[in-house]
């Protein structure tokens, strides 16, 4: 749980920071215009929804695990509510766009566009997010599972960690 909770404090601030560092060089217009119209084309302008989403997700069980009563939600709906203010305030765009230019050239950008107009990147732009998703659950549903064995099999080396693993839950 504190792993989650680090996890995604550490996402919020990366992305708070991030701006700071993003490149200041002029981009060529066209260049420009191209990885906007990639942006468009891979409906770049919903990651920063799912990511506010994301961010959310994590921390939900923070504020579950303090109750499930009328305060708790009234908190966790608050908070949600300012994760959500403060994120739009990040101008993902502006970072997104400098990245295409430092990684890609203009002609990769253009064949990359290209590719997101056909049938088959039109249907990775839709299913893509949701299999990012999907794995990261089961990753981490399967990394839970891993670290419990791993204790389990470490309490059998060590018989002195039983009691303290008894009463922590385990």
């Amino acid at each position: 749980m504190k792993v989650r909770l680090i996890a995604a404090l550490l996402l919020v601030i990366a992305f708070t920071v991030v701006p700071a560092f993003a490149q200041t060089k002029a981009i060529d217009p066209v260049k420009l215009e191209n990885i906007r119209h990639l942006l468009k084309a891979t409906k770049g302008e919903d990651v920063q929804d799912a990511m506010v989403n994301q961010v959310l997700a994590a921390l939900k069980p923070m504020f579950s695990a303090s109750g499930n009563d009328a305060r708790s939600r009234q908190l966790f709906g608050r908070f949600s509510d300012l994760v959500v203010e403060e994120f739009r305030k990040i101008d993902f765009m502006g970072i997104t766009v400098s990245l295409y230019d430092k990684y890609f050239t203009n002609e990769e950008i253009v064949g990359l566009i290209r590719f997101y107009e056909t049938p088959l990147g039109q249907k990775a732009t839709s299913v893509l997010p949701t299999l990012v998703q999907e794995s990261m659950a089961r990753g981490q549903e399967q990394g839970q599972q891993a670290a419990e064995r791993a204790i389990n099999r470490l309490a059998q080396e060590f018989p002195e960690l039983r009691s303290v693993l008894q009463g922590s839950g385990r």
